[in-house]
Parts: C-alpha cells; sequence; structure tokens
C-alpha cells in the first residue's frame, strides 16, 4: 500500500512538472509573440512619424517663398518709416532693439 501510494505521488508529481513545463512554454510563446506585435507596432509608428515629418518640412519648404516676400515687404515698410522719421527728425537715432 505504501508503494503504490508513493508511486502515485510520483505520478502526481511528474504530472505536474509536465503541466507547468507546458504553460511556461507556452507563456513564454505568447511573451516572444507580443513582443513581436509590439516591434512591428513601433516599427510603423516610426515609420509614420517620419513620413508626417518629412511632409510638415516639405510643407514648409514650398510655402518658404511666400514667407521671405512678406518679411520682404515687412522690413521694406519698416525701413520707409525710419526714412520718413529721419527726414522729420535728423538727429533721431533709434533704438539698436527696433533695428
Amino acid at each position: 500500500m505504501h508503494e503504490q501510494r508513493c508511486k502515485l505521488q510520483v505520478a502526481i508529481d511528474w504530472y505536474e512538472v509536465r503541466m507547468t513545463e507546458k504553460v511556461i512554454s507556452i507563456w513564454i510563446g505568447r511573451t516572444k509573440q507580443s513582443l513581436m506585435i509590439l516591434q512591428g507596432k513601433l516599427s510603423h509608428a516610426a515609420s509614420h512619424y517620419e513620413w508626417q515629418l518629412k511632409w510638415k518640412v516639405f510643407e514648409r519648404w514650398q510655402r518658404l517663398h511666400i514667407i521671405l516676400r512678406i518679411e520682404k515687404e515687412t522690413e521694406m515698410r519698416r525701413q520707409r518709416w525710419r526714412m520718413k522719421i529721419w527726414e522729420l527728425l535728423p538727429d533721431y537715432k533709434p533704438i539698436e532693439e527696433d533695428i
């Protein structure tokens, strides 16, 4: 009887060890699968970010000539005002920050 209980306990232990190995193996597989999915998503997000960044730079580059023209017109307008002020007040010295 004692020998039979020992064999039964060994069988139960053996079964539990095998089940634990199987569960751990499945868990490792799922973890690897999840990491691969995450890596794919991160790669896709990085490529999307880079594409968006390139697109924004390209758009701004296309609008650069308009912005430069507006800045040039603004500076010309400021210079005309300076000239008018200098005509009215010949000894006027502008503040360095305004120039």
